[in-house]
């Protein structure tokens, strides 16, 4: 599987810009102005930080003087340098035998952004002082680094040169004493997109290769989708990659309730017949790169969703209690219920068969409990990753 590449420092996204640049669409900016950008120093920065909590931390930035109203990008770049400078020049191998240059920066994922409030995971930033560190996986890892850590933000506008003449870097805060843990991006996961009248034909990643189940012989699948109408399964846009449609015979509705198909290569029959609604989907391939037309390369069964609980340790583990209701649309759901630390999980149609744990940002099958407090709980299955919030 190819590994997930994040793009460093802002240079490399102004670069990206530039060839898709079209100057005359680009916004006219007086580039001699003093953009006066500046990055708060939060109330936390003088405590002590212990990352492998996994909440988030928030900085906040006054808006760049561009001499207009408009909102720029924001960025959020960390370093264990003050100057922003590598700890060392010498470049280390990873387990895979892969090199890498250590960086001096590293750039941040921002889960937010809005009205100038930067939202960083704190497993983002521990992921960032490893490779900051020169460590890029857990067999390298050799303890928590505990020190200072530097922050500055960055704020561009538009693209190509508009990017290049509006980028701005604010000043450096400290956090004085933060303490990271082994924390490291998650490998790139090959996801299929699930096209169809319910979503306007549009490509997302709403099933994800279940590397466990999978093996030399049969790549496993596993995800969500709404469906109502017609739909296909892709593995990309339409443009060179692989579609697989339905078989001659249509879709079969078992003595279970669940729904079950053939999968066919390139066919030109798209999946039809299904209740409209949510379903758990599991699509098993036995010849992915089968690139035959009308070729059956799998097989492929779909689930209702008809209901999603949220069992834990303060209902008794209840798979039938707590039930969560769709909030405005099939992807969706929230309940109002006083879950605990103790642990809980969402639970589909009343049975522990399909359920999801583990980190909020991204829920995976049979995953550990969730550990978070709250009354407000909020699930969305629009693409992967799942995830949820809780208030």
């Amino acid at each position: 599987m190819k590994k997930l590449s994040y793009i460093l420092g802002l240079s490399a996204l102004v670069l990206t810009g530039m060839t898709a640049c079209n100057p005359d669409k680009d916004p006219k900016i007086n580039t001699s102005t003093d953009f006066d950008f500046v990055l708060n120093t939060p109330q936390l920065a003088s405590q002590f930080i212990d990352l492998s909590t996994n909440g988030n931390i928030q900085f906040t930035v006054s808006q760049p003087n561009y001499g207009v109203t408009v909102v720029p990008t924001y960025g959020v770049e960390i370093s264990l340098k003050p100057d922003f400078t590598a700890i060392t020049t010498e470049p280390v191998i990873d387990e895979e035998g892969e090199t890498h240059i250590v960086p001096g920066i590293y750039a941040l994922n921002l889960d937010s952004q809005l009205q100038g409030i930067l939202v960083a995971k704190m497993s983002d930033i521990a992921a960032g002082i490893n490779e900051l560190n020169g460590v890029y996986d857990e067999s390298s890892y050799t303890g928590d680094y505990i020190g200072p850590l530097y922050v500055r933000a960055t704020a561009y506008l538009g693209s190509g040169t508009a990017a290049i003449n509006t980028a701005t870097v604010s000043n450096v805060i400290t956090l004085s004493q933060v303490q990271g843990y082994a924390s490291f991006p998650a490998g790139e996961k090959m996801t299929l997109s699930v096209p169809g009248g319910a979503n306007g034909w549009n490509h997302l990643p709403q099933l994800v290769l279940d590397e466990d189940k999978s093996d030399d012989n049969t790549m496993v699948f596993r995800g969500f989708a709404v469906v109502d109408g017609e739909f296909k399964f892709t593995d990309g846009d339409w443009d060179g990659s692989g579609n697989w449609g339905a078989p001659d015979a249509g879709v079969t509705e078992n003595a279970d309730g669940t729904f079950s198909a053939t999968l066919i290569q390139n066919s030109q029959s798209n999946f039809s017949g299904l209740p409209a609604g949510l379903y758990y989907i599991l699509a098993e391939i036995t010849d992915y790169s089968n690139g035959n037309d009308n070729a059956e390369v799998g097989h492929v069964t779909m689930t209702a969703i008809t209901a999603i609980t949220l069992p834990g340790d303060y209902n008794g583990w209840d798979v039938n209690s707590n039930a969560l209701a769709k909030d405005g649309n099939d992807y969706t759901w929230s309940g109002s219920y006083n879950v605990t630390s103790a642990g809980w999980k969402f639970a589909m149609n009343n049975a522990w068969d399909i359920n999801l744990g583990g980190d909020p940002e991204d829920l995976w099958f049979d995953g550990a409990n969730i550990t978070l407090e709250g009354s407000t709980i909020t699930l969305n299955l629009e693409q992967y990753p799942w995830t949820c919030t809780v208030q």
